[in-house]
């Protein structure tokens, strides 16, 4: 098969346990990729489990979904397998089909139907006690991991495993065009629910900071927080994609803390990426992929007591050209390293080169999926 006939069609499936609604890991693997990979004769499908207006529902309300994921998704997910998965060149699992905790009863059915598997994973799933991980590892070709850690443990189950980072929108995160500070100084952090745990670390320099200099901090996420600390000058927006980049463009300086546990040293870090990708000055913890992100003083600082963050924080605040020239190295940096242009064209990389191998096992007349969930 040639180049230009594979580039003609080629199919892509990826399966996973979530739809992009509720994921930011699918988006950012997956979704955003859809445009490009188009462009470039690749077909990437991501089926959604339920319309967007009855996968609103369902997570609004836990108990019903619970039942949802649990019971329902499988069969919805069985029958798109049967439906899609014989016109797919390559199959993606993202984390697994159904949910992450069960039994990967559906990936053991698709190992007998498909030739060609990809399992993807982006954080230390392991280092959480969720189980079966290692089996999904060895149920697929190839694993497409993004994180050197993540390498480590993948190989150990996976015969063959490819490092390509989560892509950035370089087009949808627009670079600052003016350093001038704000009055007062603007911080910024953007991220999950599930991260506030991780804000705690930033709560003794704040408080440091205000003696200094005045300042605001604003918290962009999907649920409403404050510090709740007459010491911490903090506000909280409601997230959106649009107005994550107005912040990221208005704000002085993008904060980033972590813990240095397993679980963070292995994650990918996206929203140190996002911060670099929109040209923003950074201070973040030295942990993971934070300090292959950031030339200390070059593209960001590293911050790892409370004395550093204010230092660090200090250091930017004083000095517009160092923040100018931090913003636009990270800008650089980004779209060289993980745009969607660089990203997709290591995945075309994998999905062709996977064509191009032997398969690693017949196809066989199986009971259709729908039955064996019976």
């Amino acid at each position: 098969m040639s180049v230009s006939e594979v580039r003609r069609s080629l199919n892509v499936l990826m399966l996973a346990d979530s739809s992009s609604y509720n994921s930011p890991s699918l988006w950012v693997n997956g979704t955003q990729l859809i445009p490009w990979l188009a462009r470039h004769g690749c077909n990437l499908s991501i089926p959604e489990p339920f319309p967007k207006p009855v996968a609103r529902c369902l997570l609004a309300v836990p108990g019903v979904r619970r039942i949802a994921w649990k019971s329902v998704l499988p069969r919805v997910r069985a029958r798109q397998m049967e439906q899609l998965v014989p016109n797919a060149d390559v199959v993606i699992v993202h984390k697994s089909i159904t949910h992450i905790q069960d039994e990967p009863v559906l990936e053991r059915r698709l190992r007998k139907m498909h030739d060609r598997i990809v399992f993807n994973f982006d954080d230390a799933t392991h280092e959480c006690g969720i189980p079966y991980l290692d089996e999904r590892l060895s149920l697929a070709d190839a694993a497409w991991v993004g994180n050197p850690l993540l390498v480590d443990f993948a190989r150990k189950h996976c015969p063959r495993v490819e490092l390509i980072e989560s892509a950035v929108d370089c087009d949808h995160y627009q670079p600052k065009t003016a350093y001038s500070l704000g009055s007062p100084l603007r911080l910024c952090w953007s991220g999950t629910p599930s991260s506030y745990r991780y804000l705690d670390l930033l709560r003794e320099p704040l408080r440091r900071l205000g003696r200094i200099t005045p300042y605001q901090i604003t918290i962009m996420s999907r649920s409403r927080f404050s510090f709740s600390d007459p010491d911490i000058h903090d506000r909280w927006l409601p997230f959106s994609h649009a107005g994550e980049v107005a912040l990221f463009q208005s704000s002085d300086i993008g904060l980033m803390p972590l813990p240095d546990g397993p679980y963070e040293r292995a994650k990918e870090n996206y929203k140190t990426k996002i911060y670099l990708a929109s040209g923003l000055p950074v201070v973040a913890s030295p942990v993971g992929m934070n300090n292959s992100f950031l030339s200390h003083g070059e593209r960001g600082m590293l911050a790892a007591t409370a004395d550093d963050w204010v230092g660090a924080i200090a250091a930017f605040a004083k000095d517009r050209h160092l923040r100018e020239r931090s913003g636009v190295a990270g800008r650089a940096f980004a779209v060289a390293k993980y745009s969607i242009s660089a990203t997709g064209h290591r995945l075309l990389h994998l999905f062709k080169s996977l064509l191009h191998e032997p398969a690693s096992v017949q196809y066989r007349t199986i009971t259709p999926v729908s039955e064996a969930l019976s």
